[in-house]
C-alpha cells in the first residue's frame, strides 16, 4: 500500500469501517511509514481536542483495542486538518484541490449523524472555510440550509431544498452522502414514503460497496413494511438473501423469509433457508428447534406443523389444533410448544388467582407451575399432557422415583393411548436404569 491510498483510508480505519485484509496492509504500512504514523498520530491530536468540544460522546465506544486513536467525529478531523494545512499539502496536489475537497466534504456528510450539535456547528466552520478557498461555497450553503430544514422537521421545505440542489449541481459527490442521511432521518421521523423514494435513487447508483448496498436494501424495505407494501417488501428481502457478501443483512433477510415460509406453511422452503441461516449463526436454538419439528414431521406431511401455524397466526379459536398434537403426537418435539401456546392462551387459575406462565423454564419452579394449574378447569382437556411434561421434567433432573409415581398415573388412567404407550415406555426405561444400577453395585 503507498502512502496515498493509506491516507485516503485512515477514515474508514478509525471509523472502524475497514474490511480486514485492507486494515491489515494499511497497519503494516503505518508502522513502516514515519510520515504516514505522524499524520494519523496528529489526526488523534486533533480529535481528541474536538472531543472535548462535547459532553456527548461521538461515536460509541467498542470493546476492541484501535491502533492510536479512540473514535471521534473523523470527517471533521480531516476537515480542521484541511483548513489548517497539515493534510491538505499531504494529500493532494494544488491542480485537484477543489475535486479533493469535495472528496473529504462528501466523507464528512457520510458520518453526519456520529456529530453531536454543537460538533455540528464546529463542522460548519470548517466546511465553510474550505469551500470559500475552493471555490464551492454555494453547494455547502445548500447543504447547510438542508441540514437547518431536517432539524426543524421541515420535511417539505428541505425536500425542496434538496431537489433544488440536485438540478442546480447534478453531478455533485455530495448527492450520496446527502440522500444516505436525508433517508435515514426521514424513516426515522416516521416519513416512511418520502424515506423510500430517496433510497431507490440511492439503489440506482452504480458505484456502492456491497455493505452500501445490502444497507439501503434493508433499509428501503424496512419502509416498505412500514408503507404497507408488502410484496415489494418481501422481493427486497429476496435480493438481500441472494447474495451472501450482503454480510448481516443476508443473515437477516432470509430468517424472515424462512419465518415467513414457516408460517404459510411452505415448511421444505422454510426448512432451506432455515439451514443456509444456520451456516452464519449456528448457535441459534430456536431455528434449530423449527428445522428439528419440520424433519420430523415431515412423514405426517406437516399436519401438526399446519395445525400449529394455524393456532398461533389465528388465536384461541384454533387452539383445538393443539389439543389434536398433544392428543395425537405427544411425542414431537413440537408437543412442549404446542403445549405452552395453550397455556399461554388459556391463562388457567389457581385458587381463584390467574397463573401466568412463567419467563423462565427453570427445573424447579417450572415443575412447581405445572403443579399448581394441573387441576385448574381451564386445562382439564389436556391435564394429562401436563402430567407427562411433569414426568419428563422430573426425569431429566434425577428425581427418578417422583417422575415414576407420575409416569405410573398416566398409564393407569383412562388417557391417551399414545401418552399411555409414553409413560410406559418411560417406566421401562426408569426401570432398567435401577436394574442396572443395583448389578453394578
Amino acid at each position: 500500500m503507498i502512502c496515498r491510498e493509506a491516507q485516503e483510508n485512515f477514515i474508514l480505519y478509525l471509523y472502524r469501517e475497514l474490511d480486514a485484509k485492507t486494515q491489515g496492509l494499511l497497519l503494516e504500512h503505518v508502522q513502516e511509514c514515519q510520515s504516514c504514523q505522524k499524520e494519523l498520530s496528529a489526526m488523534s491530536m486533533v480529535g481528541n481536542m474536538l472531543s472535548l468540544s462535547s459532553p456527548e460522546i461521538w461515536r460509541k465506544e467498542k470493546k476492541a483495542k484501535v491502533f492510536f486513536v479512540k473514535p471521534v467525529a473523523w470527517a471533521a478531523v480531516l476537515l480542521l486538518g484541511f483548513t489548517s494545512g497539515w493534510s491538505a499539502n499531504a494529500w493532494f496536489p494544488r491542480s485537484s484541490e477543489k475535486e479533493k475537497a469535495l472528496h473529504i466534504l462528501s466523507q464528512n456528510q457520510r458520518y453526519r449523524l456520529s456529530l453531536s450539535e454543537e460538533q455540528k456547528k464546529i463542522t460548519h466552520i470548517m466546511e465553510k472555510t474550505i469551500a470559500v478557498s475552493c471555490g464551492l461555497s454555494h453547494q455547502i450553503e445548500y447543504i447547510h440550509k438542508i441540514e437547518e430544514k431536517m432539524s426543524k422537521e421541515d420535511w417539505k421545505g428541505m425536500l425542496q431544498q434538496k431537489r433544488e440542489f440536485m438540478e442546480k449541481y447534478p453531478e455533485s459527490p455530495l448527492h450520496l452522502p446527502l440522500n444516505a442521511n436525508l433517508a435515514h432521518c426521514l424513516a426515522k421521523a416516521g416519513q416512511y414514503k418520502e424515506a423510500k423514494e430517496i433510497y431507490q435513487i440511492l439503489l440506482e447508483q452504480v458505484y456502492l460497496s456491497h455493505e452500501e448496498r445490502g444497507k439501503y436494501l434493508w433499509q428501503m424495505a424496512q419502509c416498505l413494511e412500514k408503507t404497507g407494501e408488502i410484496e415489494k417488501y418481501y422481493a427486497c428481502l429476496e435480493r438481500l438473501q441472494d447474495k451472501d457478501f450482503y454480510d448481516a443483512y443476508h443473515s437477516k433477510a432470509l430468517i424472515l423469509l424462512a419465518d415467513e415460509d414457516f408460517f404459510k406453511g411452505r415448511f421444505a422452503s422454510a426448512r432451506t433457508r432455515y439451514q443456509k441461516y444456520l451456516e452464519t449463526q449456528e448457535q441459534d436454538s430456536e431455528v434449530q428447534k423449527k428445522i428439528q419439528w419440520i424433519d420430523y414431521h415431515e412423514k405426517d406431511d406437516f399436519y401438526p406443523l399446519i395445525l400449529f401455524v394455524q393456532a398461533s397466526q389465528k388465536g384461541l379459536e384454533y387452539h383445538y389444533g393443539l389439543k389434536i398434537i398433544l392428543e395425537d403426537y405427544p411425542e414431537s418435539p413440537l408437543a412442549f410448544a404446542a403445549c405452552e401456546m395453550y397455556l399461554k392462551g388459556q391463562k388457567p387459575q389457581f385458587h381463584g388467582e390467574m397463573v401466568s406462565f412463567p419467563e423462565k423454564k427453570a427445573s424447579d419452579s417450572f415443575i412447581a407451575y405445572l403443579d399448581s394449574i394441573s387441576q385448574a378447569y381451564e386445562v382439564q382437556e389436556i391435564a394429562f399432557f401436563i402430567d407427562y411434561w411433569k414426568a419428563s421434567l422430573l426425569e431429566q433432573s434425577g428425581k427418578q422415583k417422583l417422575a415414576l409415581e407420575v409416569y405410573k398415573r398416566i398409564q393407569d388412567a383412562p388417557s391417551s393411548s399414545r401418552i399411555s404407550s409414553l409413560a410406559g415406555q418411560a417406566i421401562d426405561r426408569i426401570q432398567k436404569k435401577h436394574t442396572k444400577q443395583r448389578n453394578d453395585l
